[in-house]
């Protein structure tokens, strides 16, 4: 049974997508459209590229944005025959993915979708036939379980407002009821449905939208407002996702539900909160309701009085406006960190990874980063990346990683490697001690007395650091609990020189003088990777004032260690111990650093291919329009990011390639290094963030993460409980309210108590 699936595979795979049916081979590892004259767009097992745009894709998010991964394990063995895809019997947005490829669009199917919709619901086939002809109104007949039924898709609305190509969730609309409902949503990975406009060529590149909580108001109104892009949000309370469509500029209409009374939490009530958010973002934004209570537009179709309905349409009642200047949520959740994909480091390591952090509850990138920290101390000073003339760079990293006490850092950090990386110095250390015992014992001919060789070491002074490292020219290590005290120590004599710059030079990977009035050290090239971990309260101790305008804080990069939304179980984490102990991977991790620390001593300079070097320098350039964008904070750590880019490069071309010393980095490690960069990035944008919250900001932050880490549902009382002391009782009530209408919070009367749960 094969633990990974290979890119072969995948291309493979792609190939035989409908989306890549016309594409040919053309080179080696090359295909392209064949139905193109000049085509710019290459297919490889390393992923795609756009010669014209600059833009690539690795091989695994390419596989997993058309949908075959699943197939790709099938075939690959990945799932043993006594053993069941965990997906089909699990998870629901893999159930709904299966069941929206397995229904269709066929004109038998067709007339069903017609029967519902124009002989029970009067809406005529012209304002829904384009619908059914483009594949988002399919017919799924009776299988199993699920009774026929219409059905339509939930979009995954993107970072950047684009709308992802799978579908994983689903919304079904039948004429009988259920299980006690005549509709219902399948999966989870969605959050609006987005149909097109009825009349494309009366639209130019105006981004134009009618939103309404249901699929059969919106067809009914649909000819009407031709030139708009429909956006069905299925229920009142994802009429919040318009917040992750709409951009600065575009024009919103959502006509609401009309549900009577107003009271909280109706469909005006929510309608009338998006768009006065979206309105203070600039999104020209409106909301209108029937005039009468419960009575919508099919309805009003169906009575033959729509048109008139349409022309009494009223705007939403006005709420309370919100005091956006008391806390900005956006800035409290901060940007989403992506998860790093599969096959950036060999299977089999990544498996390992993975296990390791789900047995301390944590995030497998948590991981992936403490491997990479481990990695870059072994690997020394002595490998470098040509870039360009005159700059070099070494594969030096600076991590902090961001987690409360006792989430886990330190046994994460040591099953990636750290306790490894303690056996081969301790190897060296009795190394060390044979040799010095015969130096000792020898009188005649006495050669140079042995030195100690090191890797790694913590709680050091500037001054110490330099003996060991003057000892050690490939480098010395730093790493620590706690990363303050790794700067406290090497800057404990701050006020009394200049030890702080002294630090700073570390991390340029320099030559490095350091005379005093005992030693005068000089070290020709130095190589000092740190790492060690931070509670979130404390970052304002590396990202202060200070640290951003000396540089300190730029140089870090961060790592956010996040706790699973639900511990695991005894029996589950008994099995995963298991698996570790067994895991091939392990093997893997330690041959990594065993061949990186064989070689630390043995000069190399690394040449870039011209596919990577033009992937990287791309990064670097978007990271330079990104630091001109940015503030005065965030400006000095964009810089240091693209410094990071070639050093994050260098360290994963190591990791990965067999003959390192002898092969250019490649068109894939750039690729790998991209997503790498990524994260790092958006853990930066992350830390910044938090650090510039308010006191008000920084409480309702805390009471989010705390109800996440107890399960995403807990009493009110038991966080008036935990924060007793911190924050006001009263307090914690009005932010659990205003959380309430910004949709980031539900709270449900629960006997005597509110229980409070995200959305």
């Amino acid at each position: 049974m094969s633990e990974s699936i290979t890119n072969e595979l995948l291309l493979k795979l792609l190939l035989e997508h409908p989306d890549f049916a016309s594409f040919r081979k053309v080179g080696e590892d090359d295909w392209r459209d064949s139905s193109e004259k000049n085509p710019s767009f290459s297919l490889s097992s390393k992923g795609s590229y756009d010669f014209k745009s600059g833009n690539s894709v690795n091989i695994y998010e390419l596989a997993k944005e058309k949908g075959i991964l699943d197939g790709a394990k099938k075939r690959s063995g990945f799932f043993s025959r006594n053993q069941s895809n965990p997906n089909e019997s699990g998870d629901k947005s893999f159930l709904a993915a299966k069941i929206w490829s397995e229904a269709t669009t066929f004109s038998g199917d067709a007339d069903y979708i017609r029967d519902y919709l124009t002989e029970d619901r009067n809406i005529p086939s012209d304002n829904y036939q384009d619908l059914i002809n483009a594949g988002l109104l399919r017919w799924f007949p009776k299988k199993n379980n699920y009774p026929p039924a219409l059905i339509y898709p939930f979009h995954q609305i993107e970072e950047d407002c684009s709308l992802r190509k799978q579908i994983r969730k689903i919304h079904f609309t039948r004429k009988e009821a259920f299980n006690g409902k005549r509709k219902n949503a399948l999966g989870k990975d969605g959050h609006l449905t987005v149909l097109p406009p009825l009349r494309l060529s009366e639209v130019a590149s105006k981004r134009v939208y009618l939103a309404m909580e249901g699929l059969e108001d919106a067809l009914s109104v649909r000819q009407y407002y031709s030139d708009r892009t429909i956006v069905v949000a299925g229920s009142k309370e994802n009429l919040k996702h318009l917040d992750r469509l709409l951009k600065k500029g575009d024009e919103l209409l959502i006509i609401a539900d009309n549900d009577g009374t107003y009271y909280p939490n109706s469909g005006q009530e929510k309608a009338a909160q998006i768009c006065q958010l979206l309105q203070s973002k600039g999104v020209n934004a409106k909301a209108l309701m029937s005039a009468k209570p419960k009575l919508d537009a099919n309805a009003a179709l169906q009575n033959g009085k729509l048109s008139e309905w349409l022309k009494t349409l009223v705007e939403v009642p006005k709420i309370k406006e919100y005091e956006f200047s008391d806390f900005d949520i956006e800035s409290i959740k901060g940007k989403k960190v992506p998860k790093l994909p599969k096959s950036i480091l060999p299977g089999k390591l990544e498996n390992y990874l993975e296990l390791v952090a789900r047995s301390l509850d944590l995030n497998y990138e948590a991981a992936f980063i403490e491997f990479l920290v481990n990695a870059s101390i072994a690997i020394g000073g002595n490998k470098k990346i040509n870039i360009r003339p005159n700059w070099q760079e070494k594969a030096i990293l600076w991590v902090a990683s961001i987690g409360k006490s006792g989430s886990g850092k330190t046994p994460l950090h040591n099953q990636c490697g750290g306790f490894f990386l303690q056996s081969i110095q301790l190897r060296w250390r009795e190394q060390y001690n044979q040799e010095l015992e015969q130096f000792k014992n020898q009188e005649v001919n006495k050669p140079p007395k042995p030195i100690r060789k090191r890797l790694i070491a913590n709680g050091l002074t500037i001054e110490r650091l330099c003996a060991l490292h003057e000892d050690n020219p490939a480098g010395i290590g730093i790493t620590s609990d706690e990363i303050i005290g790794v700067l406290n120590g090497l800057n404990q004599y701050k006020g009394k020189g200049n030890d702080k710059q002294k630090l700073l030079t570390l991390w340029n990977g320099n030559s490095y003088e350091n005379p005093t009035a005992d030693s005068d050290r000089y070290i020709p090239s130095v190589f000092v990777p740190i790492s060690g971990g931070i509670q979130e309260s404390l970052v304002k101790e590396i990202v202060s004032e200070h640290n951003i305008m000396d540089g300190l804080a730029s140089r870090f990069l961060f790592n956010y260690l996040i706790w699973n939304l639900h511990p695991i179980e005894i029996e589950e984490q008994f099995k995963i111990d298991r698996l570790i102990e067994d895991s091939i991977g392990k093997i893997v991790l330690e041959e990594i650093l065993e061949k990186l620390a064989h070689i630390r001593n043995e000069p190399s300079q690394i040449a870039i291919s011209e596919h990577a070097r033009n992937l990287l320098a791309t990064l670097e350039f978007k990271l330079k329009k990104e630091q001109r964008n940015g503030n005065d904070q965030t400006g000095a750590a964009y810089a240091k990011l693209r410094t990071y880019i070639y050093r994050v490069a260098l360290l994963l071309h190591y990791i990965t390639e067999s003959k390192p010393d002898e092969v250019e980095l490649s068109e894939n490690t750039a690729l790998n290094t991209i997503q790498v960069m990524k994260y790092f990035l958006a853990n930066m944008q992350q830390v910044y963030s938090f650090v510039e919250l308010n006191t008000k900001e920084q409480k309702v932050k805390k009471i989010l993460d705390k109800i996440r880490e107890l399960g995403g549902k807990v009493p009110i009382r038991k966080i008036k409980q935990l924060f007793k002391g911190s924050i006001k009782p009263e307090e914690i009530e009005e932010i659990c309210h205003s959380l309430e209408k910004l949709g980031e919070l539900v709270l449900t009367p629960t006997g005597k108590t509110i229980e409070l749960s995200l959305p």
